[in-house]
């Protein structure tokens, strides 16, 4: 089993989560990738995925998610870059539509359009590589729709629902149990104990990897 957590900027501070990256990235082998929201009153996530990439060596970390309609192209493409560079293709770029208003298909249609010419902007650049890519999904339209591209049969979209008590339970017992060590605190002083509290992840969201 693998998991992957949540660390709101607006939970946590841009301080504090390159810290627990640094952390978790050390000791709670079991955890493999930790997404940034992006959220309007907090830290710029792929900023600060930067940061806790270049504090780590082996989590993933990306986005999740950001409204990738909103972003220049060329911007975007240069910050993923640095991303991937300093981390050896560690960054995961989590992205959505936002809200898809009256006319959902046209959102789709646009965020399709965006990855494709982000990948091509990256690839034009020498040895670069493009990051995995996660599509949040919160509706079924969205999930069929990332499937068809991704050509991935329905089967292969997977929904995470889970409650926070069932991920709090999972988190403790699976990454608790791989430190063997008091859950407090880490050797580099960081005190995991109000992770374990404070963060919890948003209800009936999926990802589906796209390439």
């Amino acid at each position: 089993m693998k998991l992957g957590v949540a660390l709101r900027p607006t939970v946590f501070t841009p301080k504090e989560i390159v810290k627990i990256v640094a952390a978790l990235d050390n000791r709670a082998k079991v955890l493999t990738t930790v997404f940034i929201p992006d959220v309007a009153a907090g830290a710029e996530p792929i900023e600060l995925s930067i940061a806790s990439l270049a504090a780590s060596k082996r989590l993933h970390v990306g986005s999740g998610v950001i409204r990738i309609t909103e972003h220049d192209t060329e911007q975007l493409a240069r910050r993923i870059l640095t991303a991937q560079s300093v981390s050896d293709g560690r960054f995961i770029l989590g992205v959505g539509t936002g809200a898809v208003g009256k006319d959902p298909a046209t959102k789709i249609n646009a965020m399709f359009g965006k990855l494709s010419e982000l990948k091509d902007k990256i690839l034009q650049r020498k040895s670069a590589t493009m990051p995995k890519v996660y599509i949040a999904t919160l509706r079924r339209g969205i999930a069929r729709v990332s499937a068809g591209r991704c050509q991935l049969p329905m089967n292969e979209v997977h929904g995470l629902a889970p409650s926070q008590d069932w991920f709090m339970h999972s988190l403790q017992s699976r990454c608790i149990g791989a430190m063997q060590e008091p859950v407090d605190r880490d050797s580099s002083g960081v005190n995991l104990e109000p992770f374990l509290v404070r963060n919890s992840v948003p209800q009936h969201q999926s990802f589906d990897s796209y390439s």
